[in-house]
């Protein structure tokens, strides 16, 4: 038997164990890099705590800001004035992705995102002619992080700890490692979003059982089904299934409102009624949603609003609908600044009903915290697979066919886990074949991972193996009746920067951050532009 292994060097180690302790953990940064704001967390004896930058944000807009050369982290959120600045937001929306996923092109679109695509079908921003990838761009974000820290606790941390979303493909989470280092941290865990808000939310929770926790932020939607043990100081997390959707968040229903008013205001931009939408915080069935624009009230029902939603909700069913319905649920835990709006809830209270809601903290804070939970004594976290694994793989059954993936591995399977698929050779010496992961029929529909080709005599039967490790390391190996098959080599389609390319961009990304650092201006909050119209409000109720 002929067994060739490919280097695991080709995947990263997305960690989520969290059982090793060690005192530098004290000197951890436990980061919520999120679509609309970024949040960063130290752990303490007393527990975790927020960073807080000037003296009040406990977080701060995930978008970088250009003027005169000048490049400002956190400065602009999406509801700010930002004349004469160049100003780019929501890279989490498109990092590691290529427009390969027939998706990018439209979401940019969709969603006003400030990226071009490059002849490579890579997102990138164009600033002062330098193409920037949305890498580097949250690399900024991380350098901010670290710059509180210091001013914190008067020393550098050692590195970090992040959460990503649930549904966050291997390149995905690839690009956002890299950035961590190109901000000169190394990545010591990777933790899914609603396994860290689970942790959190059942930190003080004494009684064992099983929880479903949606998170619903400005950009993605992951849920999961966890099982929580306390044993006196223990505390075990088991994430028995996980879902998502990275294309859907806040921000999507927040668009849907604005489209919804500007339908029946005249003249209103789009800027001035997505701030006064997203004042909207309260939505109750049978009351109207009403804004006001120039001293005058408008409104849409209830009814509008949700039926202009429909296709967002549904998406949500669907989410719902996952293998989380086998599981019997003792509570669920909501958590984003989407869930508080009162469509998503009504969804979850239908899937679920008669069975009570827990308390899941401050939105945008609560991931980042449980990142920290993760690294106290006494705590571990299990993850299953994410995305389902395979390869377009020529059957055995059938030599002249292969445009489908062979699942290899499903997803939600607990980890460590492995299995194999077996193939025969075609007519040719060398027969290709690609590892994805997704749960399309057709291989092509989902995420590339990686190439290799088998060299062998035509028509020979084999095996394919792929291990997936409790680390999620991912590896795969070859077998064959007979010890004439030849080499198998596995080729990444997006392999890790190498240390040369991050030394690169951290020296580009430093100088930078380093450009803003003399008197950054203050932010103007659009409310301001508001004041006029307030004020000529207040008249006309006299």
């Amino acid at each position: 038997m002929f067994n060739l292994e490919a280097s695991t060097d080709d995947y990263s180690d997305f960690s989520a164990s969290c059982g090793s302790k060690m005192a530098s953990e004290a000197l951890l940064l436990f980061l919520d890099l999120g679509t609309t704001k970024t949040c960063a967390v130290v752990l303490k004896k007393n527990g975790p705590q927020v960073l807080v930058r000037n003296y009040a944000d406990r977080f701060f807009p995930s978008s970088i800001s250009i003027k005169n050369g000048k490049w400002y982290v956190g400065l602009h959120s999406k509801t700010d004035i930002a004349e004469g600045y160049q100003v780019f937001h929501n890279p989490k929306r498109v990092i590691g992705r290529n427009t390969n996923d027939g998706l990018l092109e439209d979401d940019i679109k969709k969603c006003g995102l400030p990226y071009k695509i490059d002849e490579h079908g890579e997102p990138y921003a164009d600033i002062d002619g330098q193409r920037v990838t949305p890498t580097e761009i949250v690399a900024l974000f991380v350098c901010e992080t670290v710059k509180m820290f210091e001013k914190m606790e008067g020393m550098a941390p050692t590195g970090c700890k992040i959460v990503v979303p649930a549904y966050f493909s291997s390149q995905q989470i690839q690009a956002t490692i890299d950035a961590v280092k190109i901000a000169g941290l190394e990545v010591h865990g990777v933790l899914i979003e609603p396994g860290a808000v689970a942790l959190e939310a059942l930190w003080d929770h004494k009684e064992n059982g099983t929880f479903l926790v949606m998170d619903c932020g400005g950009g993605t939607t992951d849920l999961a089904i966890v099982d929580s043990e306390v044993t006196g100081k223990k505390h075990n997390l088991v994430v028995r299934a996980s879902n998502g959707d990275n294309r859907l968040g806040g921000e999507d229903f927040l668009d849907v409102m604005v489209r919804c008013f500007m339908g029946i205001i005249p003249g209103a931009s789009y800027d001035e009624l997505r701030f006064l939408c997203g004042s909207v915080k309260i939505l109750r069935p049978g009351e109207p949603i009403t804004i006001q624009w120039r001293g005058k009230p408008y409104s849409i029902t209830y009814s509008t609003y949700t039926t202009a939603c429909r296709e967002l909700l549904m998406r949500i069913d669907r989410l719902l609908d996952f293998d989380g319905q086998k599981h019997k649920v003792d509570g669920y835990i909501l958590a984003g600044g989407a869930c508080q709006l009162h469509p998503i809830q009504s969804r979850v209270d239908k899937k679920h009903p008669n069975i009570a809601s827990l308390p899941a903290g401050a939105p945008g804070e609560t991931p980042a915290l449980g990142a920290a939970r993760s690294s106290q004594i006494g705590c571990t976290i299990t993850q299953g697979l994410s995305r389902s694994i395979g390869i377009g793989c020529v059957p055995e059954n059938s030599p002249e066919t292969g445009s489908f993936m062979n699942v290899i591995l499903q997803r939600n399977e607990p980890l460590p886990t492995s299995d194999s698929k077996a193939g025969i050779t075609a007519r040719f010496h060398e027969t290709p074949f690609c590892l994805y992961e997704g749960e399309h029929l057709e291989d092509v529909k989902n995420i590339f991972m990686g190439e290799f080709t088998v060299v062998a005599p035509p028509e020979t039967k084999f095996k394919v193996e792929v291990e997936v490790t409790s680390n999620m390391e991912v590896k795969v190996s070859a077998t064959a009746d007979d010890g004439t098959m030849g080499n198998l080599t596995v080729h990444r389609d997006k392999r890790p920067m190498s240390d040369t390319e991050i030394e690169r961009l951290r020296e580009l990304t430093m100088t930078r951050f380093r450009s803003s650092e003399d008197s950054p201006p203050k932010a103007r909050k659009r409310r301001k532009n508001w004041n006029r119209v307030q004020r000529s409000t207040k008249k006309v109720k006299r």
